[in-house]
C-alpha cells in the first residue's frame, strides 16, 4: 500500500506539473499576442512618417514593412499556439515550434539591421536631401518635411532649402530629422528584441509541454487502477 500511495503521489505531482506548464504556456502566448500588436504598431509608426522618402535606399521602408508582416504572423502563430496548448495537440505544437523559430530568426535579423542602419542615418539623410532638392517632385517632399518639423533647409536655411520655408524659422532640418528617424529605428529594434524574448520563452515552454506526451494518459490509468 505504501508503494502504491507513493506512486499515486508521483502521478498527481506529474499531472500538476504538466498543468502548471500548460497555464504558463497560455500566459506566455497571451503576452506574445500583445507583443505582435506592439510590432504592428512599431512598423506602422515608422511608415507613418515623411522622412522615409528622404532615404535613397529602401532599407528603412523594408525594415518597417517586415516588422508589420512579422507582427501579423506573430498574431496568427500565437493563436495557433494557444489552441495547441489548450488542446495539448502535439502536431499543432510541433508546427507552432517550427513557425515560431523562423519568426525569431527573422526578428533578430530585423533588429540587427535596425542597429546597423542607425549609425548611417547622417550620411543617408544628407544624400537623400540632396537628391530630393535636385528633383521637382522631391522639393515638394522637402516642403512637407520643413512644414512638419518647422525647419528650413538641410543644416541651415541657406543649405538647399525647399521653395517654401515656415515663416520666422532660422534652423535647419538635419537635427530634427536625425532625432525622428533615429528614434523610429530604435523603437523598431527594441520592439523586435522584446518580442523575441517572449517568443524564446514560449519556445522553451512548448518543449516542456510537448515532452512525454503519453505521461498524462499513463498517470490517469494508474490513478484509476
Amino acid at each position: 500500500h505504501y508503494g502504491r500511495g507513493l506512486l499515486c503521489f508521483e502521478c498527481i505531482a506529474g499531472m500538476a506539473t504538466k498543468r502548471i506548464i500548460q497555464v504558463i504556456f497560455v500566459i506566455v502566448n497571451c503576452i506574445f499576442l500583445l507583443a505582435g500588436i506592439l510590432l504592428i504598431a512599431a512598423g506602422g509608426f515608422a511608415l507613418g512618417g515623411h522622412l522615409d522618402e528622404l532615404i535613397p535606399i529602401p532599407n528603412f521602408n523594408a525594415i518597417a514593412g517586415i516588422i508589420i508582416f512579422v507582427g501579423l504572423l506573430v498574431l496568427g502563430i500565437s493563436l495557433f499556439g494557444l489552441i495547441g496548448g489548450v488542446k495539448r495537440n502535439n502536431i499543432l505544437l510541433r508546427i507552432y515550434f517550427v513557425a515560431l523559430l523562423i519568426i525569431v530568426i527573422i526578428q533578430m535579423a530585423v533588429a540587427i539591421g535596425a542597429f546597423v542602419l542607425r549609425p548611417q542615418l547622417p550620411s543617408l539623410l544628407q544624400q537623400g536631401w540632396s537628391l530630393a532638392w535636385n528633383d521637382t517632385q522631391g522639393r515638394q517632399v522637402l516642403t512637407v518635411v520643413q512644414t512638419t518639423l518647422n525647419c528650413c533647409g538641410f543644416s541651415s536655411p541657406t543649405d538647399m532649402p525647399a521653395p517654401q520655408c515656415p515663416v520666422g524659422v532660422n534652423v535647419g532640418c538635419y537635427n530634427a530629422m536625425l532625432d525622428l528617424t533615429g528614434s523610429q529605428m530604435m523603437y523598431i529594434a527594441v520592439a523586435s528584441l522584446i518580442t523575441a524574448f517572449f517568443e524564446i520563452a514560449s519556445l522553451v515552454v512548448s518543449c516542456f509541454l510537448h515532452a512525454d506526451p503519453d505521461k498524462d494518459t499513463d498517470h490517469r490509468g494508474i490513478l484509476q487502477a
